[in-house]
């Protein structure tokens, strides 16, 4: 059919047709354009899955640290309270032996004895209210979920 014009720049060309061609690469820019926009919007999803996972995880480490503090002074608490437990009761029996005791020096070495272990429970006991301290206020930091 081209050569019956005598070449492809000759050939008559309708509005019609010129029209259609517009259309279709109106339509295909159209499509490119929305196809961009579709692996943008993607991209972003992906990149806020990331951020959240990224955040998700510091949250659950910072939780863990949290609790392990936690843990760790409610150890400490429970070991200082043993422990004064035990020297208040180590005074009971100074005092309680030192009472029977018929001799001055067997009386002296069991007040002494009671003494240290009342200024022994006096110490422990500044350290266990700083510990308790300690924990209150790291209550008070407990980490949000987000």
């Amino acid at each position: 059919m081209v050569s019956s014009y005598g070449g492809a720049d000759k050939v008559p060309i309708s509005k019609e047709l010129v029209q259609r061609a517009r259309r279709s690469n109106a339509s295909y820019k159209e499509d490119m354009r929305k196809a961009q926009e579709e692996e943008k919007a993607r991209l972003a999803t992906r990149e806020r899955e990331k951020e959240e996972a990224a955040r998700k995880k510091a949250d659950e480490a910072n939780t863990e640290k949290w609790e392990k503090k936690v843990q760790d002074l409610q150890g400490k608490i429970k070991a200082k309270k043993g422990f004064i437990e035990d020297q208040n009761q180590l005074q009971k029996t100074a005092l309680a032996k030192g009472e029977m005791m018929k001799t001055a020096e067997a009386l002296r070495h069991n007040l002494r004895a009671a003494e240290m272990a009342r200024t022994t429970v006096e110490r422990e006991s500044k350290e266990l209210n700083d510990l308790q301290e300690q924990l209150a206020r790291h209550m008070g930091k407990k980490p949000k979920k987000s």
